[in-house]
């Protein structure tokens, strides 16, 4: 048996040899790097419901009619906060299956904050009555043709879900005015999860032992040296093979070996950020 990093295009193209020993490391590391990365995915999901959201709130020609607006505003952000509850769900949930308690403590506290608060709330109206917004209203920029949206709702319109949590219960009844302006909730629980992300990042790098990063930084690094040339490549793969034949251009696996894990390019760059260097 041979062992292989291969590329992210082309898994049958083989770039670097492993020994059985970095096979086997890389192998048990796996299932944990799934773990983040699947929560990485569900961040970079917000991020681009966050990114639309914001172009829709910031670049808006004047309308006459908020009609259409209203429609779309309810649809972008409903998506926003679906995904980003998502996100903290399956945050809750790596931190569980890797029992990282200090990452666990963190995120009880990133709960606390009144941007989360609300975005629970919201979400959890929303799973009974539909959408809560009720209002929505233009800022005019005369000297940028463009105008600024103000999304909002009411306690009286969220006091239809009472008594289905007592969490939701309390912060709504902590809330002082009837009319409640959404957008800054919005910009706050933006900048929140990304804390979050980089906390998750933090604790799973203290998670990674001090062998795997350097067998990473040795293996998955764009640059791939072959004839004394400097080449980019992506590796994204451990493949174990039983008839690896070298060509001019490298490794290329005949067999077909089931055995092939996949470590997510996206993610390991973020982790490893020497590695796009």
């Amino acid at each position: 048996m041979q062992y292989f990093i291969a590329d992210k295009n082309n898994p049958d193209y083989l770039l670097k040899e492993l020994n059985k020993n970095e096979f086997d490391n890389l192998k048990c590391y796996h299932s944990a790097f799934l773990k983040f990365s699947n929560i990485y995915g569900c961040y970079k999901n917000f991020k681009v419901s966050e990114q639309k959201l914001k172009d829709f709130l910031e670049n808006q020609k004047f309308e006459n009619s908020l009609d259409n607006l209203f429609y779309e505003m309810r649809y972008l952000f409903s998506a926003n906060i679906l995904l980003g509850r998502i996100f903290i769900d399956n945050v809750k949930s790596f931190v569980r299956q890797l029992n990282l308690k200090g990452l666990n403590t963190d995120i009880k506290s990133y709960e606390k904050r009144d941007e989360l608060k609300m975005m629970k709330l919201l979400r959890d109206y929303s799973q009974h009555f539909s959408s809560p917004f009720d209002n929505l209203k233009q800022e005019v920029s005369f000297t940028e043709d463009t105008c600024r949206l103000e999304i909002y709702t009411s306690k009286k319109e969220l006091s239809r879900n009472k008594n289905k949590n007592q969490r939701n219960d309390i912060f709504l009844n902590s809330l002082k005015n009837d009319v409640i302006p959404l957008t800054d909730y919005f910009y706050r629980w933006c900048e929140t999860l990304d804390e979050i992300i980089e906390k998750c990042k933090l604790h799973f790098l203290n998670f990674t032992s001090p062998q795997l990063k350097i067998l990473i930084s040795q293996y998955f690094s764009i640059k791939n040296y072959n004839n004394g040339k400097v080449t980019l490549n992506y590796p994204s793969y451990i493949k174990k093979v039983k008839n690896g034949i070298k060509t001019s251009f490298g490794f290329i696996a005949h067999d077909q070996t089931d055995e092939n894990y996949r470590f997510d390019r996206d993610t390991l760059e973020y982790l490893f950020e020497n590695l796009s260097k």
